[in-house]
C-alpha cells in the first residue's frame, strides 16, 4: 500500500471514529433532554424516568433499524418515512402532525435528497 493510500486510511479512520463520537454525544444529549422534558410535563420522578429513557433509546434504534433496513432496497425511504409518519400521526392526531419531510428539513438541506 502506497504512503498515499496509508494515509487516507488514518484519516478515514479518524473521521469515522470523529462521527461515531459525535453521534454518540449528541444521542445522549437528546435521551437527556427527553428526560428533562418528561420530568417538567409528566413529573416523572426516578423509577418512570429511568423506565421513560430506556423506551426512548428503545425507539430510538427502531428508527435507526427501520431506516437502515430501508435504505438496502429503497433510496428515497418511502417505506420506512410512511411508517414512521403512521406511528407520530397516531400520537400526535391530525389537527398536531407534521409530515417526514416537514419534522426533518433543515436550513441548507436539500428537499430533493
Amino acid at each position: 500500500m502506497s504512503r498515499k493510500n496509508n494515509l487516507a486510511a488514518v484519516i478515514e479512520r479518524e473521521v469515522h471514529r470523529r462521527l461515531g463520537q459525535y453521534t454518540a454525544v449528541r444521542m445522549r444529549m437528546a435521551a437527556d433532554a427527553a428526560l428533562m422534558a418528561a420530568s417538567d410535563v409528566f413529573q416523572c420522578g426516578p423509577g418512570r424516568a429511568n423506565e421513560f429513557v430506556g423506551k426512548f433509546i428503545d425507539c430510538c434504534n427502531w428508527i435507526a433499524e427501520i431506516f437502515v433496513e430501508d435504505s438496502k432496497d429503497d433510496p428515497e425511504l418511502v417505506y420506512s418515512k410512511a411508517v414512521l409518519d403512521r406511528r407520530i400521526r397516531a400520537i400526535m392526531g391530525e389537527e398536531h402532525f407534521r409530515p417526514y419531510e416537514t419534522r426533518y428539513y433543515y436550513e441548507g438541506a436539500s428537499k430533493e435528497g
